[in-house]
Parts: structure tokens; sequence; C-alpha cells
């Protein structure tokens, strides 16, 4: 898996022209609708066809997540150049590391009241996704797989709902430089 991943990351460096002259720049804000459960931002930094992101996302305390800072590191290939602004698919592959802390037992219903430790998590995901532009301004969906590696065992909400969640649905809205 691993050979795969980094065949994967070199191929699109040497198909993409990383240095051409169509660097862009892209900032990302996580779907609003999800704003309960967290928050987000990307760095979106664009070459011709590949894309490096990086990712900031905060969960907050509920019934599947432990509140906690959760990084990354995305990269894109996508199947036009940058400079065509309508629409276009790309696949991606990732790598996050998070921190869920510790939590203190609750009486209520949509706070997580376990009193669970906290503890570290990494995971590593591949998907596919679509951006559309308006101007400037893109709509970002993107659907994949994911791992997530804990060393502490967890419910399985924390692996199908949580910062874990094994199926990655992504929805951003964002701006481009």
């Amino acid at each position: 898996m691993k050979k795969c991943i980094l065949l994967f990351l070199i191929n699109s460096a040497v198909h993409s022209n990383l240095f051409a002259q169509q660097t862009r720049f892209a900032v990302h804000v996580s779907n609003p609708l999800s704003w309960g459960l967290k928050a987000g931002v990307k760095i979106e930094i664009c070459y011709k066809k590949s894309a490096l992101l990086l990712t900031g996302v905060q969960y907050f305390n509920n019934l599947f997540n432990q509140a906690g800072p959760q990084g990354g590191l995305e990269w894109r290939t996508y199947t036009k150049p940058a400079a065509q602004q309508e629409s276009k698919y790309f696949y991606y592959v990732k790598a996050i590391y998070g921190l869920a802390e510790p939590t203190r037992p609750s009486g209520s219903l949509f706070i997580y009241s376990d009193g669970s430790p906290g503890f570290k998590y990494s995971g590593l995901g591949i998907g596919l996704g679509k951006k559309f532009f308006w101007g400037r301004f893109f709509l970002d969906s993107s659907a994949g797989l994911q791992y997530t590696y804990v060393d502490v065992k967890q419910s399985s909400g924390f692996f199908l709902f949580g910062q874990g969640g094994i199926i990655d649905l992504r929805l951003h809205g964002g701006i481009e430089f």
C-alpha cells in the first residue's frame, strides 16, 4: 500500500509539471451544515494539474466525536489544467493526524459523555471529487475511503461518523486567487 501511494505521488508530480507558471492559491472553508460537528479550513497550492492542500479541522464534543484538532496533507491531481475554470474532476491521496481531548462525563444526550481519556490517531485516505467554479468562487465535493489507526479502543461511532470515518464525504466552499 505504501509503495502504491508513493508511486502515485511521484507519477502525479512528474506529469503535472510542478513548477509551471500557473501556480495559484485557494482557501477552502468546511460546509456550514457541519459546523455543529466540526469547523475547518484548507489552504490549496494549485499547480498546473496538481495541488497540495494543508488542512486544519477542529472537532467539537458531540455524540460521535471528541473535541480536538486534526491536521493533514492532501495531494490532488486534476483532469484539467488550473486555467480552465468551469468544473474539473480530481482524485486525491491524504494523510491525517489528530488529537482527541479527554472528556468529562455529562448528562446531555448531545455531548460525548463517557469520560474517555484523550488519544492520538492517524490515517490515510484516497478518493475522487469534483470542483465547480463560479468566477473565483468554487464548491468542492469529494468521496473516498479512509483508514484510521487509533492506539486506544474506540466505539463504532468514531469509525462510522466521527474523525476516523471509513467513508470520507466532504463538501467545501472557497475562493481561488
